[in-house]
C-alpha cells in the first residue's frame, strides 16, 4: 500500500497549490493518508504537530467538530489558517509527532539554503526527488518530517513507501498522476 504524504507548513503559511487543502480532505475516504502540519494548543502553549489527515478526520474532527463545522474541508481550512486551535487534549498521542524548530534539518537548511539541502538528504530517480539511501538511519524520524515541511515550501508533496523505505517527493502535476 502506498501511503501518500504532503506537508503543509504553518508556521510561515506558505501559498497553498489550487485544490491542496481538498485533496487533504477528500482524500482521506480513497487510502490516502497525507501527512499534516497543524497548530494545537498544548498547556496553553501553541506547538505544531504531524498529524495525517485520516487520524485527524476519524478521531479529532467527527467525534469533536463534526456538529460545529459542516465539512471537513472547512475545518481542515480554518485549521490550517490558523482561525481555530484544536486543543491537544483531542488527538491521542499515538497519532502525532512533534515538530522541533530547531532541528537539524532546519538548521541546515536555513544555512545553506534550499539547493544544498536537496543535494545533501535527496537524489534524483525515476523523475522524482528521493531520499538518499540510509536516511532514516542517520535522522531520527522527527527530523525526517521537517525535511518534509521544508520541501512543501518549494510545492513538492511527499510519498513514503513503506515497503522499500524511501521518502519521495514530487510536484503537484505529479500527484495527479498517481
Amino acid at each position: 500500500m502506498r501511503i501518500i504524504l504532503a506537508v503543509v507548513l504553518i508556521l510561515s503559511q506558505p501559498h497553498l497549490p489550487v485544490g491542496f487543502i481538498e485533496d487533504i480532505a477528500t482524500r482521506h475516504r480513497r487510502n490516502h493518508r497525507f501527512l499534516i502540519i497543524v497548530p494545537v494548543v498544548d498547556k496553553n502553549k501553541s506547538i505544531s504537530i504531524c498529524v495525517n489527515n485520516t487520524s485527524l478526520y476519524e478521531f479529532v474532527y467527527k467525534p469533536n467538530f463534526v456538529h460545529t463545522y459542516p465539512s471537513f474541508e472547512k475545518f481542515l481550512t480554518l485549521v490550517l489558517e490558523k482561525k481555530i486551535l484544536v486543543q491537544r487534549k483531542y488527538i491521542p498521542d499515538v497519532l502525532f509527532l512533534p515538530i522541533n524548530p530547531q532541528s537539524k534539518v532546519l538548521g541546515f537548511y536555513k544555512k545553506y539554503g534550499f539547493a544544498a539541502t536537496k543535494k545533501k538528504y535527496l537524489r534524483f530517480s525515476s523523475g522524482h526527488l528521493i531520499s538518499r539511501s540510509g536516511l532514516s538511519d542517520t535522522l531520527d524520524r522527527n527530523e525526517v518530517f521537517n525535511l518534509y515541511k521544508i520541501m512543501f515550501e518549494h510545492g513538492y508533496y511527499s510519498d513514503f513507501d513503506d515497503y522499500v523505505g524511501i521518502h519521495i517527493f514530487f510536484t503537484p502535476d505529479q500527484l495527479n498522476k498517481l
